[in-house]
């Protein structure tokens, strides 16, 4: 795979949205063990991802589909959103991952108001039915940014989301705080973490 190419911001863009572009979803290199010498996949437009995965000795490229990929090709794929096409992605990934390769990939997370995405049980049967196993699911505010990802098996975990990372800049936020705080673990989840990260490797 040919090494990731940096877009530059277009001239006109103010120097805070561009850095915003170049650090967007950066942290996604780390959620899957990357070794010197991988091939890391990177879908749609997240140069960042790649830039990071390449400091850490990586081949990793961005694309904008995984068909041109030969079967069983690269170590690590990473897709930072898939919007709520869960199903169509996890046998595409599945191809081209050699067995034991890593995935993540990020979802709308379905709801009360919201009717498509997926949720975290219909994730895991995806992944598992495509071939994947060790599904580890973690909570999302922002597919996008994806600065905190929380691991949702782990109570603790979404606790101390809550109470300490979870922004509060408006009257919106503060209510929606004040509701995880007393709501049981799961529900405090969707009210605070309405993304979904899936991480996933490659049965042999």
């Amino acid at each position: 795979m040919p090494a990731p190419s940096m877009n530059s911001p277009g001239v006109g863009d103010a120097p805070h949205e561009a850095q915003a572009t170049r650090m967007r979803g950066r942290g996604l290199a780390f959620v899957t063990p990357i070794t010197s010498g991988d091939r890391v996949a990177v879908v749609g437009d997240h140069p960042a991802v790649a830039a990071t995965a390449a400091l850490l000795g990586a081949h990793a490229a961005t694309c904008t589909s995984l068909a041109a990929l030969p079967d069983a090709s690269v170590d690590h794929v990473i897709v930072p959103d898939a919007g709520g096409g869960l199903a169509s992605w996890a046998p595409a990934v599945a191809r081209v991952l050699r067995p034991g390769g890593y995935l993540y990939i990020g979802a709308i997370r379905r709801g009360a108001a919201r009717r498509s995405g997926t949720t975290p049980g219909a994730g895991r049967r995806i992944l598992t039915q495509a071939g994947f196993g060790a599904v580890t699911v973690f909570g999302l505010r922002d597919l996008a940014q994806a600065r905190h990802l929380v691991p949702l098996d782990s109570t603790e975990s979404v606790r101390w989301y809550v109470r300490s990372a979870f922004p509060v800049a408006t009257t919106g936020q503060a209510l929606t705080a004040a509701m995880a705080r007393i709501a049981p673990a799961r529900w405090a989840g969707r009210l605070c973490l309405p993304a979904l990260g899936f991480r996933a490797r490659r049965r042999p």
